[in-house]
């Protein structure tokens, strides 16, 4: 058999992101391939690898990561598959829908209680929204959301009268 044989990669609906997803599918199993910039100096410290790990670690039901490549800039990670809760509930019935809702609400639980406990060393207990960061996330969200997934070109004017603004909303 060749590895390859009936293998499907399909790009996922985009975001505004630095992101990009791709699922993969070869047979009956499937996967999803997150790609991004490389991230050498990073590594098993990504930001993403974080937070993943230590929500797992309290019993937060996340897509497992399967592989990475720092060098690559990619991870490979479980597939969840695309069906809304909204949209599987529409043919349950009332004892079906409100087991799958209560489920849902036991990992809203399990985040907001269990996963609030600093017991690693997960970076969201030492990131705070202070000037620098808020700024940052702004600047992102100006090249992601409105430049890249929006596809809006902003002037120099339009450019510097969102940096006063992104000053404003930092202070």
């Amino acid at each position: 058999a060749v590895p390859f044989q009936n293998l499907t990669i399909q790009k996922l609906a985009g975001d505004a992101s630095d992101r990009t997803y791709w699922r993969i599918r070869q047979a009956r199993q499937s996967r999803i391939l997150l790609q991004r910039d490389p991230y050498p100096q990073e590594g098993e410290t990504l930001p993403y690898i974080n937070i993943q790990r230590h929500l797992s670690s309290h019993g937060v039901r996340v897509p497992q990561i399967q592989a990475f490549s720092p060098q690559l800039g990619v991870l490979l990670l479980e597939d969840f598959g695309d069906t809304f809760l909204e949209k599987l509930t529409q043919k349950m019935t009332p004892k079906q829908y409100a087991k799958h809702y209560f489920l849902a609400l036991d990992e809203l639980f399990k985040i907001q209680f269990a996963a609030s406990r600093k017991t690693t060393d997960c970076i969201a207990f030492s990131r705070a929204f202070d000037k620098e960061k808020l700024s940052g996330e702004l600047t992102f969200t100006q090249k992601y959301l409105i430049q890249n997934y929006l596809k809006i070109t902003l002037s120099n004017t339009d450019q510097h009268v969102l940096s006063a603004f992104y000053n404003i909303l930092s202070e």
